[in-house]
């Protein structure tokens, strides 16, 4: 009876499980930070695709809206599963498959709207007020 009260090597078997414990926080750690930044890969994709679409819509370039967005999705290496353009602004939802599981990104751009206030006054487009370094007059895009 006199080994059960010895606790010789309990030590031991206390760091082994703390350090178990250590690998298995790091492990899922390292699993969200991929989703995490898998996702972030997706929406920065679709992103590209609804901004390569609204430059053909804005007819900056020549193309189809659709087209050119299913190519920038396809170079960030996402699928585009859908696109709408409603005259100048575009909007796509693209997705990527891994490990079995869909990510899915969505996008809107087009060219920026207008404050309300601003809407029924045309004299505020006098190119003299317009201050281009502090508004994007090609492209603007909103995340949904």
């Amino acid at each position: 009876m006199r080994w059960a009260a010895d606790d010789r090597g309990a030590g031991s078997v206390l760091a082994v499980a703390v350090a178990a414990g250590a690998v298995c926080v790091a492990t899922m750690l390292l699993v969200l930070c991929g989703a995490i930044s898998l996702k972030h890969g997706v929406q920065a994709a679709a992103e590209s695709a609804a901004l390569a679409a609204a430059d053909v819509a804005s007819g900056a370039i020549a193309g189809y809206p659709c087209e050119q967005a299913a190519r920038a999705a396809e170079l960030d290496g996402a699928t585009l599963d859908s696109c709408r353009a409603d005259g100048e602004v575009v909007s796509v939802i693209v997705s990527r498959a891994v490990l079995g599981m869909q990510v899915t990104g969505r996008a809107r751009a087009g060219p920026p709207e207008l404050l309300p206030s601003v809407q029924g006054d045309a004299s505020i487009h006098d190119s003299s007020i317009h201050d281009s370094s502090t508004h994007d007059s090609r492209m603007h895009m909103q995340h949904r």
